[in-house]
């Protein structure tokens, strides 16, 4: 009954609505003593399984569900990235850091639907989805492993 349009403008609102609350929820929980990256890799990891159980043949209220959850798991990226951000600027030279991170977030911004609609044209409805849960688990897997060196951190602290 209702159109595509019209549920995600609703899936949206909802996410705008918790936003001005969990936002400053997920942050203060990361400044906590298990820090940003716990909870940016379970953020990740939650995001690629969820994307995994979007294209699947589901019920409509738990795929709505999958959909709340994306979008919960979107706030929190957005609020870790940005705070993980100004972490690395505050540590080097803030106008590269945040230059750089403003040009990478444009630059998702704008490849990502691009992607996605050649992912769709050329290897099937489903694609997108499931490269996007790929792309997640492969960045929660670099962040739970990765351990940057001393030489790393004096190279970030240069720049």
């Amino acid at each position: 009954m209702i159109g595509a349009a019209s549920l995600a403008g609703i899936l949206q609102a909802i996410r705008w609505g918790w936003e001005p609350w969990l936002a400053p929820w997920i942050g203060k929980k990361s400044d906590g003593k298990n820090g940003r990256r716990t909870i940016l890799v379970i953020s990740l990891v939650f995001g690629g399984g969820l994307f995994m159980l979007t294209p699947l043949n589901i019920p409509l209220v738990l795929w709505l569900l999958v959909l709340i959850g994306l979008q919960f798991t979107a706030t929190a990226l957005t609020t870790l990235s940005d705070a993980i951000a100004s972490d690395a600027a505050s540590r080097s030279s803030k106008v590269i850091v945040m230059t750089a991170y403003s040009l990478s977030i444009d630059f998702g911004a704008a490849v990502g639907p691009f992607a996605g609609y050649l992912l769709n044209g050329y290897v099937g409805t489903y694609a997108a989805y499931w490269v996007a849960a790929v792309v997640l688990l492969l960045i929660s897997a670099g962040w739970l492993f990765y351990q940057p060196s001393k030489l790393v951190l004096q190279d970030i602290r240069k720049a």
